[in-house]
């Protein structure tokens, strides 16, 4: 971890939510990231990159490879080239959620309330964002710039709906639930449900 970054110190200012842990590991991966990119504050392409410190069974980063995005290096490039700086130096103190990644972190939260089961390997529910909601979140913000769907775009993952996809294929409660709500989309009457 990043000596002097802090999660609440991220915020600063902003409603603070709960991050589960895999969201923090994000969060902090992201925060090493963009420190050794000279860049800040955080956006949504480093908590891009800070999927790639998840370990593989991660609902985040098995979507990723789900998706074929699976080279760091590849992925870091194409963020330096879409964001056209150059590494120099930034203080700990400015790495905090700049406003593409909290709408991120506002988005992921939005994801986790919509009666969602958790997009999480667990079955238990959770209160707190987990890193799937960070790359549902990512995926679906109404940002921009949001160079982290630049980058997947140029990957071939060009649409919100193919993230989305990959986390269902990684978490059956997911998948479940996206299903339910779509039989309550088109009305579909319970006793015909399968």
């Amino acid at each position: 971890m990043l000596g002097g970054f802090t999660i609440e110190g991220a915020f600063r200012g902003r409603t603070q939510l709960a991050l589960a842990q895999s969201a923090i590991t994000v969060a902090e991966a992201a925060a090493e990231e963009a420190y050794g990119l000279g860049q800040a504050p955080l956006g949504p392409e480093h908590f891009l990159l800070g999927m790639f410190h998840l370990s593989p069974d991660d609902i985040a980063r098995a979507a990723l490879i789900t998706l074929g995005i699976t080279d760091l290096l590849q992925v870091r490039r194409e963020i330096i080239r879409l964001t056209q700086t150059s590494s120099q130096p930034v203080g700990v103190a400015d790495l905090v959620f700049g406003n593409g990644a909290y709408a991120v972190i506002k988005e992921a939260d939005r994801e986790r309330h919509r009666n969602i089961p958790p997009v999480t390997n667990s079955l238990y529910p959770t209160e707190m964002i987990e890193s799937g909601h960070l790359l549902l979140g990512l995926a679906r913000v109404r940002f921009t710039p949001n160079f982290a769907m630049d980058v997947l775009g140029t990957m071939g993952v060009d649409a919100p709906l193919r993230v989305g996809a990959a986390i269902a294929h990684h978490s059956p409660l997911y998948a479940a639930a996206q299903a339910a709500r779509l039989r309550d989309m088109l009305n579909i009457p319970r006793d015909q449900r399968s």
